[in-house]
């Protein structure tokens, strides 16, 4: 992630640090639009949608680089598939 460093310089850093800001936001923007997920729910989404196949994949828990736009997409399938899966409770009862 380009980052400010010391002496008006900039340079990349990585780790827990640096992607904290950017996870934070995309858990912010799902909360936001899907208000009912719990946050096992929104750690599995984030997990899922991590695009895969990076240099970097076996430093990163999720194997892969964070992806908002697939977090969203995500979401939307499980609002879908919940919707269905509840409405099929119900006429089964």
């Amino acid at each position: 992630i380009k980052s400010a460093l010391p002496f008006n310089r900039a340079g990349f850093l990585t780790g827990t640090s640096q992607a904290t800001a950017f996870v934070s936001g995309v858990v912010a923007m799902l909360k936001s639009r899907f208000p009912k997920l719990s946050y096992i729910e929104i750690k599995e989404i984030i997990r899922s949608s991590a695009k895969k196949g990076m240099a970097f994949a076996s430093n990163s828990i999720s194997g892969g680089r964070l992806d908002a736009r697939a977090a969203i997409i995500s979401a939307e399938k499980r609002k879908i598939n919940g919707s269905i899966l509840r409405d099929l409770a119900k006429v089964k009862n």
